[in-house]
């Protein structure tokens, strides 16, 4: 049986997945299907650039995502926003918000940070989705909250959001050790568009822990060390620090992840980062 103590903790809101601040009727008529659930936030939000005098991508809490939208439609969030009424923001606001609205439905769910290899051939993209607990089978599943099944299904008919991401996406803390092993070329890692590397893969791990920690933080905050990490000016003893946090995320040692990051020094985020 899983750890009862993870359960409960990834069914409860953290600081960016709190909606307690939000009115109901707003939320009203939330599905229980995940699926549904992603389909909503998707009909809530749109990748890109925001219109001039817009700050949707700096938003970091989901309650603030939800007023957003809320702002810019006034309807009900199940209700399909057209295009330009939607919120504009990247992977880490579909993940963050989905898994905001799951853990509102009571359902044990979380985000991972990492690295997609399904947008472009030979390539791992920076990207963030979630996992969910199924209980049926006692184990977390990967989906992509940001691309429905049809999205995949357009390359192969019997793809699927769960298919694909259980084989071709590696949490921050994976691909991390699978270049450590030598398994993968750190040079096929990109991260926002135009950065390479294992500078990029080492941010990576450290976004991925913190997300599992309840503090899913935007793919381009930075604390302690990560911008020297980034230029590659962390020593020896850095990357073997990397190497334990890595193995605690790819683990089922609950306790010792939510221990570690506790005490976690400047690997974990900051007050200053986190909504108040």
């Amino acid at each position: 049986m899983r750890n009862e103590l993870e359960l409960a903790y990834y069914a409860t809101p953290g600081p960016m997945t709190d909606l307690s601040r939000i009115s109901p009727e707003i939320l009203e008529g939330l599905p229980d299907s995940v699926a549904d659930v992603a389909s909503i936030v998707r009909g809530c939000l749109t990748a890109g650039l925001p219109p001039a005098g817009r700050n949707d991508a700096q938003i970091r809490p989901a309650s603030a995502m939800v007023e957003r939208v809320h702002e810019l439609d006034p309807a009900p969030l199940i209700e399909e926003r057209q295009t330009a009424k939607r919120f504009v923001g990247n992977c880490r606001h579909y993940a963050t918000l989905t898994c905001a609205l799951l853990r509102y439905t009571g359902m044990p769910s979380r985000v991972r940070a990492g690295f997609a290899g399904y947008f472009e051939p030979d390539t791992w993209v920076d990207h963030w989705i979630i996992e969910y607990w199924r209980p049926a089978e006692e184990r977390w599943v990967r989906v992509d909250p940001q691309y429905g099944d049809e999205f995949f299904q357009a390359y192969d008919a019997n793809a699927t959001s769960e298919s694909v991401t259980q084989r071709k996406y590696l949490s921050g803390g994976e691909t991390w050790l699978k270049c450590r092993r030598g398994e993968l070329d750190p040079n096929r890692c990109k991260m926002g568009g135009v950065n390479w590397g294992i500078g990029e893969v080492r941010g990576s791990v450290l976004y991925d822990f913190a997300a599992l920690n309840q503090d899913e933080m935007l793919p381009w905050d930075v604390w302690g060390r990560m911008e020297d990490a980034y230029r590659s000016e962390t020593d020896a003893a850095y990357d073997e620090l990397l190497d334990s946090i890595s193995a605690l995320t790819v683990g089922d040692d609950f306790v010792a992840l939510r221990d570690r990051y506790e005490s976690s020094g400047d690997l974990r985020v900051p007050p200053a980062l986190l909504p108040a």
